[in-house]
């Protein structure tokens, strides 16, 4: 009971019920750094869109300080857990063993990533701002859907310059479950039918990149949705666990049977991978081999090499400066043990937390609608959560902006569900 009047002191904040400048900001990087819209644009490429939408962004969190909210007592350990991570990573750059890639990281790709990921938890000013930060994040992954199909003639999936096939596909994955909240939440018919259109988009986009990290990331997905309860229990009668996971079955089938056969075989190789390239010993671009490489590397050097710097760490134990494939490898490698333990340890406490926002919910009397969305969200966001550290398996993600968006989303949505929670 002592520490319950320090929650409340933490928590208890004004909420600011319409976006301002400071919401539109951010929304407007998410589409330009993750939705890439400004490649869209006949020169937009060219210039350095994000950065400036997130400098205005920075610029407007500045001025507006005094009046945002308090760090919360329950997003503590998280945010803990990231400052350690950001100290990690700037304390290995002086003894990175590739200095020039080290550096580079730590001016251009880490403010972006810390910036980002504040704005992304600032968002707890309101519901609607975290309701506005997870729209946007589906509209992003409908743009990118978008351009996918529009330009599909058959192969992988891609979208040119702006993700490759195995990019976009975590992208997508990791968006997929944030539409089905949004079909599960709108109140009307025609709501309802736009949003199932954005989710198929989505999903055709996800299964034409044929990404196996990203088929297996929407296995994961399609799993937990149909067994974990999304709703609010009502009292209603609605279908059992093993019906929804048959019609998710059935779905699939039908899903199945319409994708092209390259897609079909190239899905099928999961379940036979003695053949696969990534598990050939002779070859040393495989996937394995990089990972067995750089598991010797932690070995010898367990406090890690320096962030961007695998590539140096790959040529130096016999590869061809290849990419880690693999986000957990490239955290152990480049960030060392600790760092791979604080990674992991990111997702664990996003899940934990959205978990306990949900229960509290759940069990809450007489919530209102935006609490019901609120507990929907809690649980697309955790599926979203698996299906993108199934995915991040295959990719080297480590550090990916819209792996530390949703971070910093989860830990905005956890302190609306505390604030509701207290003031009870």
């Amino acid at each position: 009971m002592s520490s319950q009047p320090n929650i409340l002191q933490q928590t208890a904040t004004p909420i600011v019920q319409s976006p301002g400048a400071l919401e539109y900001g951010f929304w407007a990087f998410i589409l330009i750094a993750i939705g890439r819209v400004g490649e869209l644009i006949p020169g937009g490429a060219s210039l350095p869109l994000a950065k400036i939408t997130l400098g205005a962004t920075l610029i407007i969190l500045f001025r507006n300080w005094k009046r945002l909210p308090d760090r919360s007592a329950v997003t503590r350990p998280m945010v803990r857990t990231a400052v350690w991570l950001l100290v990690l990573t700037v304390l290995l750059t002086p003894i990175s063993i590739w200095k020039g890639a080290s550096r580079a990281f730590l001016f251009q790709q880490l403010p972006v990533l810390v910036v980002a990921t504040v704005t992304a938890y600032m968002m707890c000013r309101s519901w609607r701002s975290v309701r506005g930060t997870l729209l946007v994040l589906v509209l992003a992954g409908l743009i990118l859907a978008r351009a996918a199909l529009s330009g599909y003639s058959g192969g992988r999936a891609a979208t040119d310059t702006m993700y490759d096939t195995n990019d976009l596909a975590y992208v997508l994955v990791s968006v997929f479950p944030l539409s089905l909240g949004f079909i599960i939440v709108s109140k009307t018919t025609i709501g309802r039918i736009s949003y199932g259109i954005v989710t198929a988009a989505i999903l055709a986009a996800l299964l034409l990149t044929q990404s196996r990290g990203g088929f297996l990331g929407l296995i994961v997905v399609a799993l937990l949705a149909s067994l974990v309860p999304i709703r609010r229990p009502t009292g209603k009668k609605r279908p059992t666990k093993l019906g929804w996971l048959v019609v998710a079955i059935g779905v699939g089938a039908i899903v199945w049977f319409q994708l092209p056969t390259d897609a079909r075989e190239r899905f099928a190789s999961v379940l036979n991978l003695s053949g696969d390239y990534n598990l050939d010993p002779t070859n040393d671009k495989s996937r394995g081999q990089i990972w067995s490489r750089g598991a010797r590397a932690t070995i010898d050097r367990p406090i890690g090499y320096g962030p961007w710097a695998f590539g140096m760490v790959d040529y130096r134990y016999g590869g061809r400066m290849m990419a880690p494939h693999n986000s957990y490898v490239e955290a152990m490698v480049e960030l060392g043990v600790l760092g791979i333990f604080l990674f992991i340890r990111m997702y664990f406490l996003a899940w934990r937390g959205l978990q306990r926002t949900n229960v509290s919910l759940t069990e809450k009397g007489g919530v209102s609608p935006e609490q019901e969305e609120q507990v929907v969200f809690a649980r697309a966001l955790q599926i979203s959560l698996a299906g993108n550290a199934v995915a991040g398996f295959f990719l080297s993600m480590t550090y990916a902006t819209i792996l530390w968006v949703f971070f910093g989303t989860c830990m905005a949505l956890i302190v609306v569900g505390e604030r509701v929670r207290t003031e009870a």
